[in-house]
């Protein structure tokens, strides 16, 4: 094991102890050993300190008190220390007693004990520049200045007892009136710090304390330790900032601070400090916690406050739960007023203040003080555009006596400016045939995504994100898409910032966020309760329109409540087509066919040219066993469909499985074939071409189409099996053979057929098969039953079949990824009304 050494400046103190130079020796053959290099190093520290002579000797004055560290009875200058009262970085607060020429307490600030480095002392002196060069009834006032006998500076200010302004706050629970009465205050005092050319940079709880004062809290700035000049010199010796060293706290911190770039901090930095500061006087919390900050890397603190949005403060307190109940205790409020009484003015003030580009903050203290001041006299703010409808809306509320008795005239007036801004915004909306493309392909963004193609929906939906015309409902989709993607964070931020959006939007962002909740890994009292609170925020605000019902539909838990939200929606609008196509998938879903066929032919009535109702109905027929009508569909809607368009290789795959179902198989080949010049590495499509070889005897064809397929990747491979599985059960299942009854094939290519055929005829004979679209499996939470993942366009999640009476009810929250059946390659089978896994059927058999 390799020696630990002491260092060079350890051994350096020990050796100055010793009496004599013999000692010195004797000691350094001790502790440095063999280490000449090391020896070397302290002997020369040895020799620079006898050279200096009495240069370190302390004052006599000192050397008879036995310390030269400052306690209380100590006498410095004309005060005498009383007490400790605080400690900082680099310099220690005393309370104590001045007695000429005037008796008074005092704070008195002396540098720490080993801490009079140059650089610790130019802080210092800055720090109490600073404090001279001002005057003003918020900020203490510097009284007084010397040095030590030792030499280390001190200087005397305004003894300010008193609590920080958060802690006074939640103390004396103070309204959100009164601590922003408090708040203007602080930035007066900011703002007269700047106008003498000191940024403080270090704006926090803890250095604004709040004194009475004739019975009236008075908050008091202090600390201006990190203070910067932005046009003079505080002190006529070097001040500045080793490089990559945070200076502030990183909780008020501004993006330009985090980002090292001293030289271009300004006052607006001063600006975003007291934003948090107010943001936290609100609602009891910063934007980032300081928890976050400090458990993130230096790094990641950076990129937190540099990119990372705050959530509004009205959101965040909407978001606290059962927490909401005491903030509101400590601002002498309710749970349900404080949101309210933040929002809108006072969110806009803090959203500004915190902005990253600080060219959009406020420019300075006080024009932040004096927007206060307008929301407290219900004038309009600058920190939200002054719309007409926003101005008329303080105007009411200044004048709400005059107006009642001109209620007439005002109505007049108010209806006839509401035109003319509706007529002015109008102007500036994009053309009707834009409005009409942004709906359109919103609605193709909703048919992706209930055919449960998220990345195409995704792609669809992202240009729309800031339409005028559908941006909201288009980040209702995305988030609705990152839920099914397992992404809920991301979801929760987009939800989450649409919480006060108009009605119809802010409810379905809460009924979302119920989701989100209910999926969650919370314990269940929790979840239950974060599920019940949002869901009664969706209800209150959600109107009755076919709109809102659908998109309430898109959420549902189960396929009973879906129903019933599309069935209100059509109720309202018969023709409303979203609702219509999702309603017949959901009837497909749950094996409703004829119910399905109804919805699509209605779709294609009101849409002729969409391919989509002709491909549902198509779906609807072949399930009622209606082929060569059901062909017809198919081909209705291949002519109506790009031949670009992803979703054409679906249609023609499933014309093939028809062909395939009926016996046509050369149809079949030449169906999947005119496909395939389109889109030739199409998988399924040369799947459909090997079923249509097997079941004519081409065997060595089908076996050369096998290597294609399997040395095509590791995925096709897997895919290849799973598809083999269900088309022999289906297959069978209808009476027919997947291959000729003369000749069996032969060949790794046929083995996964020849597996599934056993296995189905050995299960078969046990039990009947309970479902064919979509056969993974998993266990239901208790343990005791198969639940299964349909597998089919427009149902999401995992669900339970009950096999007395075929409806479905979920079981497991959506969104979840569904798995194989615990035998890892079977589907489940259903006998005596109990649904079996495979495992526990051959256990039957013995």
């Amino acid at each position: 094991m390799r020696k630990e050494y002491p260092d060079a400046k350890a051994i350096f103190f020990g050796a100055i102890e010793k009496s004599n130079t013999q000692e010195r020796s004797v000691y350094l053959d001790t502790v440095c050993g063999d280490r000449a290099d090391l020896r070397k190093r302290v002997e020369a520290l040895l020799k620079s300190h006898d050279d200096a002579g009495d240069f370190f000797r302390i004052p006599d004055s000192n050397v008879e008190t036995g310390s030269i560290e400052e306690a209380p009875g100590m006498v410095i200058g004309r005060y005498k220390l009383l007490e400790r009262i605080g400690e900082g970085g680099m310099a220690v607060v005393y309370m104590a007693e001045q007695e000429k020429p005037i008796r008074r307490k005092v704070a008195l600030k002396i540098i720490k004990l080993g801490m009079d480095t140059k650089s610790v002392i130019a802080r210092f002196e800055a720090e109490r520049q600073a404090l001279a060069m001002m005057d003003h009834p918020n900020i203490a006032k510097v009284l007084d200045a010397g040095a030590t006998d030792t030499g280390r500076p001190y200087f005397v200010m305004d003894l300010v007892p008193g609590i920080p302004i958060t802690e006074f706050c939640d103390k004396k629970r103070l309204s959100i009136k009164e601590r922003l009465s408090l708040f203007i205050s602080v930035c007066n005092a900011i703002q007269h710090a700047h106008q003498k050319g000191i940024i403080h940079r270090d704006v926090k709880p803890s250095n604004i304390i709040v004194t009475m004062h004739d019975g009236q809290p008075v908050p008091k700035v202090i600390d201006f330790g990190i203070a910067k000049a932005t046009n003079q010199k505080l002190t006529e010796k070097t001040l500045f900032t080793r490089y990559a060293h945070i200076i502030g706290t990183p909780a008020y911190m501004s993006p330009e601070q985090a980002e090292l770039s001293d030289l271009d901090v300004d006052t607006r930095t001063d600006i975003y400090s007291l934003g948090v500061l107010l943001y936290e006087l609100l609602t009891g919390m910063t934007p980032f916690s300081e928890e976050k900050l400090r458990e993130a890397g230096y790094l990641q603190m950076q990129k937190i406050i540099c990119e990372e949005g705050p959530t509004k403060p009205s959101t965040k307190l909407s978001t606290l739960g059962e927490a909401l109940t005491d903030v509101a205790k400590q601002h002498n409020s309710s749970p349900e007023l404080m949101p309210r009484l933040i929002r809108g003015d006072l969110d806009w003030i803090v959203m500004k203040t915190l902005e990253k580009d600080r060219s959009r903050r406020y420019d300075t203290a006080s024009a932040l003080a004096m927007d206060i001041q307008r929301h407290l006299r219900n004038e309009p703010i600058l920190a939200r555009a002054p719309k007409v409808m926003y101005r008329l809306q303080k105007f009411a509320r200044r004048h709400r006596s005059q107006i009642i008795t001109i209620v007439a005239i005002s109505v007049l007036i108010g209806g006839m400016i509401y035109i003319f801004s509706k007529w002015n915004q109008d102007r500036h909306q994009l053309a009707e045939a834009e409005f009409l493309t942004h709906r359109h392909t919103l609605s193709e963004a909703r048919g992706l995504f209930s055919s449960r193609d998220f990345i195409a929906a995704l792609n669809r939906v992202e240009p729309l994100l800031y339409s005028e015309h559908v941006g909201l409902e288009a980040k209702l989709l995305r988030a609705s898409i990152l839920i099914e993607g397992n992404q809920p964070n991301k979801a929760r931020e987009e939800l989450e910032s649409l919480l006060n959006e108009k009605p119809e939007i802010a409810g379905l962002a809460y009924a979302l966020l119920a989701r989100i909740y209910l999926e969650s890994n919370l314990n269940h009292t929790a979840k239950m309760e974060k599920v019940s609170t949002y869901r009664q925020h969706a209800e209150r605000l959600l109107p009755e329109t076919a709109d809102t019902y659908f998109l309430r539909a898109m959420g549902a838990l189960t396929i009973k409540e879906k129903l019933e939200l599309l069935g209100k929606a059509l109720d309202l609008d018969p023709g409303h087509y979203d609702s219509l196509r999702l309603r017949a998938l959901t009837y497909y879903a749950s094996r409703k066919y004829e119910m399905m066929k109804e919805d699509a032919r209605v779709m294609v009535a009101a849409a002729s040219q969409n391919p989509l109702g002709y491909s549902l109905q198509a779906i609807a027929l072949r399930e009622l066993g209606h082929y060569e009508d059901a062909i017809k569909y198919y081909e209705s809607a291949i002519e109506r469909t790009q031949d670009e368009d992803s979703q054409i290789i679906k249609l023609y795959e499933e014309c093939c499985e028809i062909y395939l179902r009926m016996g046509e198989y050369e149809r079949a080949i030449s169906q999947a074939k005119e496909c395939l010049s389109l889109f030739p590495d199409e998988t399924i499509l040369h799947f459909r071409i090997f079923c249509a070889l097997v079941a004519t005897g081409k065997y060595k064809g089908a076996s050369n189409l096998y290597d294609r397929i399997a040395n095509a990747d590791l995925v096709s491979k897997r895919k290849f099996r799973d598809w083999a599985m269900k088309h022999v059960f289906d297959t069978l299942e209808a009476g027919g053979l997947w291959h000729p009854p003369d000749r069996e094939p032969k060949g790794v290519a046929f083995l996964p057929m020849q597996e599934a055929e056993e296995t189905y005829h050995h299960l078969s004979t046990k039990a009947k098969r309970l479902i064919t679209d979509g056969f993974n499996a998993s266990w239901s939470p208790d343990g005791t039953k198969m639940v299964f993942s349909l597998g089919v366009p427009g149902y999401s999640g995992i669900a339970i079949l009950d096999p007395t009476s075929q409806d479905i009810d979920l079981l497991i929250a959506p969104g979840k990824d569904p798995k194989w059946s615990p035998d890892g390659q079977y589907i489940a089978f259903v006998r005596d009304c109990q649904v079996l896994s495979v495992p526990e059927l051959l256990a039957s058999e013995q």
